[in-house]
């Protein structure tokens, strides 16, 4: 990660929710089991999804709940071309590429 004036510089690691696309963006981002914790599921894929470089996937594993049974129409919405997979013990796989064109 670049030197920036974040938590990091202080040895405390941001949470991804404090990560900017300022700070850089990457070409794989990865979200495992932190969905589900989040009130707010759009705007938490709304936020991974800026920090995703042109031609990058994300990459989403959460566990399903009744409020994650959402997670496909917001997915639709937030992640246009999104697919979703079940995995063992209850968890979804969620991934999406931004194309090489995608505005943020």
């Amino acid at each position: 990660m670049r030197d920036s004036p974040t938590p990091a510089s202080s040895g405390v690691a941001p949470t991804f929710l404090e990560l900017r696309p300022a700070d850089g963006r990457f070409d794989a981002v990865l979200s495992n089991a932190t969905l589900h914790h989040l009130p707010d599921t759009r705007g938490a894929l709304e936020h991974l999804r800026s920090l995703v470089e042109p031609g990058g996937v994300l990459g989403i594993v959460t566990f399903v709940r009744p409020r994650v049974r959402d997670l496909r129409r917001i997915a639709n919405e937030v992640l246009p071309g999104s697919t979703a997979k079940r995995l063992l013990y209850g968890r979804v796989l969620l991934k999406w590429q931004r194309g090489p064109c995608h505005a943020a």
